[in-house]
């Protein structure tokens, strides 16, 4: 009997070392068929995204008040392929109804791309931002003084883009006849392009604008030039940019904010020139406050003049909510 029990032993202590080896493996093919199946890829499917902004503002200038929506705007971004999406975004505004983002954008590979339609020319800084972007009420004086197509900063066109680690280059062929024109209203095309290096911190772009402006009084072709710079650190952010219509206008900004929890003070500066002579100047200052993550509660308060600051005080409060 003691013989018996002694083979049975023998005989499991020999065969659990191909136990166990069997079923190593068979995990490991389980495993394996796991990783395939994970590594699947499944099939792609359109989708469509929208978001939007809305902003109400309260103004006060010399005792008169005046409300208005500022921005109202949706935007619808469709994702037709995985290397193309279609853009859609109308604005009710002051002014009433515009379409603003209308084009095709195609993911061409290695960070580079291809837009076409409308959308907004690359040029500047400050005009290039969305409204939630700004750290103010309003976009810079400059933008009306010496860039073309001063009433908005939308166009028809193409443009190229390439985004590397530190560097962003784009090229721009539009019309220059603004927002919601399907035919050009002159012979020339304008150009624009915008090259950016960016650090950690710091950014450093220039830009160019060559065209005509009808709006300003242009027929001939003109050149616009612009330099801008932004600094961002644990909460501070400081940003200049300077643009010059050249031999005739030139502006500059200068702007200072920082953030702490839901506060956000903020001040800034511009002077605009005619030739050598000053056109005007401005100072302002105000405060953001966030009573949620995407409601934002503005008040402005900027003093403007020729050479001085004596042109009424401009008061505004502004509500917005990002959705």
């Amino acid at each position: 009997m003691r013989s018996f029990w002694i083979k049975l032993l023998v005989l499991v202590m020999l065969a659990s070392p191909a136990l166990s080896k069997e079923k190593k493996a068979s995990k490991a093919v389980a495993k394996e068929k796991e990783g395939v199946e994970k590594t699947a890829v499944e099939p792609f499917t359109p989708s469509v995204k929208f978001n939007g902004l809305l902003q109400f503002s309260l103004q006060a200038m010399n005792n008169i008040w005046d409300m208005k929506v500022a921005h109202a705007r949706l935007r619808a971004t469709a994702l037709v392929d995985e290397n193309t999406t279609l853009a859609l975004m109308p604005e009710m505004g002051p002014t009433g109804f515009v379409l603003l983002d209308a084009y095709g954008l195609r993911n061409l590979g290695d960070q580079c791309s291809l837009q076409a339609g409308q959308f907004k020319p690359a040029f500047g800084d400050d005009r290039y931002l969305t409204p939630g972007q700004l750290k103010r009420v309003n976009y810079t004086k400059m933008t009306g003084f010496v860039l073309p197509s001063a009433t908005n900063a939308w166009d028809m066109g193409v443009e190229f883009k390439k985004v590397g680690e530190q560097v962003t280059f784009q090229a721009d062929v539009i019309q220059g006849a603004g927002p919601n024109k399907s035919a050009d209203n002159d012979t020339t095309k304008d150009l624009a392009g915008r090259l950016e290096w960016k650090d950690k911190n710091i950014a450093l772009g220039c830009s160019y604008y060559g065209g005509t402006s009808f709006g300003m009084g242009f027929i001939s072709y003109q050149n616009w030039l612009g330099v801008h710079g932004r600094y961002n650190s644990e909460g501070f952010d400081a940003r200049a940019e300077a643009v010059w219509l050249v031999n005739y206008r030139s502006a500059y900004f200068a702007q200072a904010a920082y953030r702490k929890g839901d506060w956000e003070p903020v001040a800034w500066g511009e002077l605009g020139f005619l030739g050598t002579v000053q056109n005007y100047q401005l100072i302002g200052g105000g405060i953001n406050y966030w009573p949620a993550v995407k409601t934002r509660i503005q008040l402005n308060v900027s003093l403007s003049g020729v050479t001085d600051f004596s042109a009424p005080a401009l008061v505004v409060l502004q509500a917005e909510q990002i959705f």
